[in-house]
């Protein structure tokens, strides 16, 4: 159960990273098209 609780932890940090990066690209995408 530990273990699976890490695993989650390190899978949603990594989503929010990803999200994050997400965002950012997102917005220089906005920036290239305005």
């Amino acid at each position: 159960m530990y273990i699976e609780s890490m695993k989650n932890k390190l899978f949603l940090e990594r989503s929010e990273e990803l999200l994050k990066e997400f965002h950012l690209k997102k917005d220089d995408y906005k920036q290239c098209i305005f």
